[in-house]
């Protein structure tokens, strides 16, 4: 990810010219970042910072919810849901009536998942309506019905749904309801009974890929080491072969934000999309897709309720959202033991390990001074937001600063120097046009970023312009698959952006200096590969039969000599066998597209990993073709990633 935005160079430019005018020479000289943080921190009170708005509005959820009424009246059960979601995040929860109101809004709200079969989100809000306590006893037959269909139509939960069939029966005795109505309903729920009592239990086939961990680096395959270099720094080695298609990489984030365009469309802990919002209780600036994230995202947001407009307005990156996060899910007691055993390597390197984190690499020694006093500014900035919530157990004058404070800010500015290098992008999959070399008939779809995070085992990973591995997101976890067969012995590359097929070298090593102070040496930059617009069609390289040696021959449709002898080292390659492996693609590519085209990804993957195989096996990159399957494949893989809400209406065949 890209590293910090110069908020405070544009929102506070004034402020900052000043402070370099008046201290840069002095923090120059001042070496220890201890020092450096109580020099700058009582220049930076002259910054207001304003949390408490919390955007809730009793007149906006009940107008809401009288628009959701009107939708739903007229069978329009997507802007119904969407009137009912804004009530729902909108409506205060400081007493019993707003609490009702609440609960109606959710229940309401369950009808239309259920009218839309969105049968485990109607369960997940009818969950959220009984935790409320507050909703009418007359109307919870309504609930319970609904909840015993929803249970009928998911495989074995006919246990389930016989219970709250009963529910509904004896809830229909305090009804409002007309005598005539309630037994025509008690009626149909006996015979609904009956159906399930008749129901044979099915247990369901769940496909699960094989990933077996390396113990002392369980995010990653086994067969995968980590290794070191002074030049190349900490990189993945492949220590067996390992297959095109494969998992290499499941790991879970040490921290995961999202962006603030998303705080209301997807779940602030898992990131998952919803429509159906849960709410925070007191701020109106996220929200999460269950009472389950909501119960896990306590530990953090307990003290970050409140300041996200505050964070939002001063222009801070993602990169400062984290940085900020990684202080909030821990208390100062569990940092303070970190940090007084940090010499100790941990002996299996995990995620949620801030010990793993920190020592991340900062490139600090290549760091200037100027940088430093950009990232310490902010640093006190986020530092001041917190001392605004009850994160430190003791309140202290805004113009103080506290031994325990001082500490934090310390790790916050460490957390901003890695979080530059390390961070990766959270993405999910969006309706888009068609590309180039997708059908211009048929649906497609681009991932869009929505947040970041930091996995500290994939942070081990070394760039290539022309990279081994796909990675993509099932919530925030990350999974990560080989896009092509890596031998033994080979090291495991990712990217860090810039593919060689769309960027000229140019480009991409400026991009790469830039963001990552580094000069890209991989093979791609090296032999400066062409763009794919700018390679020649028809056209296929076989490598010399010499293992040892790295030429290659042109072959295109015009073979006159099965036979060719190398110019370097002069070995005899027999196109025979090469032609005949690749005949297959004759039949294996034409199926493959088939698929691709009625959007069945996973057969098709299945035809493109042979593909990608025989094309490894048999030829040398780049060529079209080549690229062409690659390409296919990325995109079969991340299509089973994370997916945006609307995303729905593409028709996947499974």
């Amino acid at each position: 990810m890209k590293g910090i935005t110069n908020f405070f160079t544009e929102k506070y430019k004034d402020l900052v010219n000043k402070l370099i005018i008046e201290l840069y020479e002095k923090f120059e000289n001042t070496t220890d970042v201890e020092e450096r943080i109580k020099m700058l921190y009582p220049h930076l009170q002259c910054i207001t910072i304003t949390p408490g708005i919390y955007g809730k509005s009793l007149e906006d959820a009940q107008k809401a919810k009288c628009d959701g009424n009107a939708y739903f009246t007229k069978c329009d059960n997507n802007n119904a849901l969407n009137c009912y979601s804004v009530g729902v995040i909108k409506c205060p929860q400081h007493n019993v009536e707003s609490r009702k109101l609440l609960a109606i809004l959710v229940a309401n709200r369950s009808a239309c998942l259920y009218d839309l079969k969105e049968y485990e989100r109607t369960l997940n809000d009818i969950r959220y309506v009984t935790e409320l306590k507050v909703y009418p006893e007359h109307l919870k037959y309504k609930l319970y019905h609904r909840e015993a269909k929803c249970h009928s139509q998911i495989k074995n939960n006919q246990n389930l749904a016989s219970a709250s069939y009963k529910l509904a029966l004896d809830y229909l005795d305090i009804s409002t309801l007309d005598k005539t109505v309630i037994q025509k309903k008690k009626q149909e729920i006996q015979v609904a009974l009956k159906n399930i009592a008749n129901i044979t239990k099915i247990q369901p086939q769940i496909k699960i890929d094989a990933f077996e961990s390396n113990p002392k680096f369980p995010g990653v395959k086994k067969s995968v080491v980590f290794d070191y270099d002074p030049k190349l720094g900490r990189f993945a080695r492949a220590v067996a072969n390992i297959e095109v298609g494969s998992i290499i990489v499941k790991e879970l984030p040490h921290c995961a934000v999202l962006s603030f365009a998303f705080a209301l469309k997807n779940c602030q802990h898992c990131t998952k999309s919803t429509d159906a919002p849960i709410p925070c209780e007191k701020c109106a600036n996220v929200c999460f897709c269950s009472l389950r994230c909501k119960t896990a995202a306590a530990c953090y947001h307990q003290y970050e309720c409140g300041l996200h407009p505050t964070i939002s307005e001063s222009g801070a990156s993602i990169n400062c959202l984290m940085a900020l996060r990684i202080i909030t899910q821990n208390s100062v007691n569990y940092f303070e033991s970190v940090i007084k055993n940090i010499e100790t390597t941990p002996e299996v390197h995990t995620y949620n390990n801030y010990a793993c984190v920190y020592k991340l690499c900062r490139n600090e020694h290549m760091r200037k001074t100027k940088e430093y006093f950009h990232y310490t500014i902010i640093s006190i900035y986020l530092l001041r937001l917190l001392k605004t919530s009850t994160y430190f157990n003791k309140i202290v004058p805004e113009n103080k600063l506290t031994e325990d404070e001082v500490f934090i800010c310390k790790l916050i500015l460490h957390n901003l120097e890695l979080l530059q290098f390390n961070a990766h992008e959270i993405s999910e999959l969006h309706e888009a046009p068609p590309g180039p070399l997708d059908p211009q008939d048929e649906p497609n779809f681009k991932a869009v970023y929505i947040g970041g995070g930091i996995y500290p085992t994939l942070a081990f990973f070394n760039h290539s312009c022309d990279p081994s591995i796909v990675r993509y997101n099932i919530g925030t976890e990350m999974i990560v698959k080989a896009i092509k067969p890596i031998k033994k012995g080979e090291i495991i590359y990712e990217n860090y952006g810039p593919i060689y097929t769309n960027t000229i070298r140019s480009e991409r090593q400026k991009n790469l200096l830039e963001n990552y102070w580094f000069e890209c040496t991989c093979q791609a930059c090296d032999e400066d590969w062409p763009l794919f617009k700018d390679m020649e069609e028809n056209v296929i390289k076989i490598p010399c039969k010499n293992s040892k040696c790295q030429n290659f021959f042109n072959l295109n449709e015009n073979i006159e000599n099965p036979t060719i002898s190398c110019d370097f080292c002069s070995t005899i390659t027999n196109l025979f066998p090469y032609l005949k492996a690749l005949a297959e693609l004759e039949n294996i590519l034409p199926k493959a597209e088939e698929l691709y085209k009625i959007n069945n990804y996973e057969k098709a993957m299945e035809l493109y990993l042979r593909a990608m195989n025989i094309y490894s096996k048999n030829t040398v990159p780049p060529f079209p073709d080549w690229v062409k399957v690659q390409q296919r494949l990325r995109t079969c893989i991340v299509s089973f990633g994370n997916k945006c809400i609307d995303y729905s209406k593409l028709k996947f065949i499974k």
